[in-house]
């Protein structure tokens, strides 16, 4: 099961491209005053994250239900523009609780600060086969390559997470 799941995270993210860490390891969140996050504004980014994924990133194949669920790496902000680095596991379920279609994989997506608040101006993803490395390391910085490596990120968790957003 986990190796059709696989195939079609590859699948997928070849259809999706057609179509701040810190030293302690925990993402850091800056704005141009003093490097931490708006107040309010952790929930609106997480918010504008899980919204735009579930409708943007992959879409149902076989009439399921979508359900995302990401972890995230870090955030950089340049004035009001900013870039979100994340793992993303999406996952179709079908009515009868059978997977459907999915998606595995680090994602950057594009923020922008608006008067009605954070919104996603588009997403990019690692090309497949012999162009990933490359690609990876263009997307995202330094400061968040070692925490989006398949060996960092718990699968079963955000599988679990994904599934249970598609099922809610």
């Amino acid at each position: 099961m986990r190796y059709a799941f696989l195939l079609v995270s590859l699948l997928g993210s070849f259809a999706l491209m057609m179509g701040c860490g810190s030293v302690d390891g925990q993402p850091r969140y800056a704005d141009d005053d003093n490097g931490e996050t708006k107040e309010g504004e952790r929930q609106m980014v997480d918010d504008t994250v899980g919204g735009y994924l579930e409708k943007r990133l992959v879409s149902s194949e076989f009439g399921g239900t979508i359900g995302c669920a990401y972890e995230e790496a870090g955030e950089e902000w340049d004035g009001d523009r900013g870039n979100w680095y994340g793992w993303v596991f999406c996952l179709e379920v079908l009515e009868d609780g059978s997977d459907g279609t999915g998606i595995s994989l680090p994602v950057a997506l594009r923020l922008e600060r608006k008067d009605e608040g954070i919104q996603v101006t588009g997403h990019e993803t690692p090309e497949d086969g012999s162009g990933y490395e490359e690609s990876f390391r263009r997307l995202f910085p330094d400061s968040v390559r070692d925490r989006l490596t398949r060996e960092n990120i718990d699968l079963d968790r955000l599988e679990r997470e994904a599934r249970k957003r598609a099922d809610s």
